[in-house]
């Protein structure tokens, strides 16, 4: 998780090199947000490109939570 200076929230890089983000733009309203540093999480949400790179805005605390052990379902794409 990582401060971006030129606007409020937090981005949470998702993916590594790929540059896959999820943006929190309210973090007080996201307690517990900081446990998930480090760890595989499963976000739902629509993606969005921001900034050149793919991105999903979290608007409520349901929108993330700790993933499950299967390698194979740690990032879903629905398109409908």
């Amino acid at each position: 998780m990582m401060q971006d200076e030129s606007r409020p929230g937090i981005d949470i890089n998702l993916d590594g090199d790929s540059g896959f983000m999820a943006y929190v733009p309210y973090p007080g309203g996201f307690p517990g947000l900081k446990d998930f540093d480090g760890q595989n999480v499963a976000i739902t949400g629509i993606v969005l490109i921001d900034r050149g790179r793919p991105s999903i805005q979290l608007n409520n605390p349901e929108m993330i939570m700790a993933a499950g052990t299967d390698p194979g379902k740690l990032i879903t794409c629905d398109n409908d």
